[in-house]
């Protein structure tokens, strides 16, 4: 019987991140800093994550993900004909600052043609420099994902967007893909997981957004709001997962009862309170920003830097990555 080599291996959601495992946890997080949980008697330590999508490639996993679902429950919800717009050039660059630009006169150029409901959502994503004709350069490209078109219009939209696009970007007209997305949720859970690897990531230096979008893209909600429903939405697939994982036996039953337990864990997630704590004594006049909480995921976190009690400390449990 042949072994097959772990390079031989099918390629798995985390595969091309990065040559440490990402699910370890962020290495960018400050040493010295714990998060310290509470709810009740029951007390735990665990570490936050930088949130530095460009720099760490375990939290560009977290924002791929939610990337993804914040795209996909926007498609149940609202769903619409859609435009699925792909532009790029030939320049290998680290300045995101022209391209910027030539998306804002795409956008302009198409609500001057189609009206004030055009929206667009951005995933930015590098080719890898691996290609017969890329000559070791890696260049930056754009899936774009614009409702607000209909889908009868779609060669009409596309002259449009090779137009604008190639007047403000060194671009071939031929190489900007229009066409219509058939379906959304699963396109977009594609393109988040798939922009976010390790050889779609931007080189080192890049400093623009890997994803935007227009105010009005999230039907009924902002940005922010999404973002706030799809973490919700991926910490119950989470704690399901848990549960099932600890309980198989709940596999089998029908009655609701996996939901009732899901719900009464996030209800206990939500009671617990946080503080941030320095086990460094020279980290303790570090000032928290809003930053942190969005790190931490925790309206109930306090904003403070404390150094623990030495008790405190020796008593901790190992911190837990989340």
């Amino acid at each position: 019987m042949t072994v097959a080599s772990p390079e031989a291996a099918p390629l798995g959601s985390y595969q091309g991140l990065s040559e440490r495992d990402p699910r370890k946890g962020c290495p960018r997080w400050p040493a010295g800093l714990l998060l310290r949980w509470q709810r009740g008697e029951f007390v735990g330590w665990i570490e936050g994550r930088c949130g530095g999508t460009n720099l760490c490639d375990y939290c560009a996993i977290q924002a791929a993900h939610e990337n993804a679902r914040m795209l996909s429950l926007d498609a149940m919800e609202a769903p619409q004909p859609m435009l699925l717009v792909i532009v790029g050039t030939r320049t290998a660059t680290d300045d995101p600052r022209p391209f910027y630009y030539g998306r804002q006169e795409v956008i302009r150029a198409l609500r001057d043609r189609f009206g004030r409901q055009v929206e667009y959502a951005s995933l930015c994503e590098f080719t890898t420099g691996k290609g017969r004709h890329s000559g070791g350069q890696r260049r930056p490209h754009w899936n774009v994902f614009v409702k607000g078109i209909a889908t009868a219009a779609v060669e009409e939209a596309r002259a449009i967007v090779r137009a604008v696009w190639c007047r403000h970007v060194d671009a071939e007209p031929e190489a900007q893909y229009v066409e219509v997305l058939q379906d959304l949720g699963a396109a977009a859970q594609y393109v988040a997981m798939h922009f976010h690897k390790r050889d779609q990531a931007p080189p080192e230096g890049w400093s623009g957004q890997r994803f935007n979008c227009s105010r009005g893209f999230f039907f009924g909600r902002t940005r922010r709001e999404m973002r706030a429903l799809a973490r919700a939405d991926l910490q119950r697939e989470r704690e399901t997962w848990k549960l099932l994982k600890a309980r198989p036996e709940l596999c089998e039953t029908i009655d609701g009862t996996v939901d009732e337990l899901v719900n009464e864990l996030l209800e206990q997630r939500h009671a617990r309170t946080w503080r941030v704590v320095s086990m460094d004594p020279h980290l303790a006049e570090l000032t928290m920003t809003d930053r942190l909480c969005w790190v931490v995921d925790r309206p109930r976190l306090e904003a403070g830097v404390v150094t623990p009690p030495a008790s405190e400390v020796l008593d901790a449990r190992a911190p837990q990555r989340f």
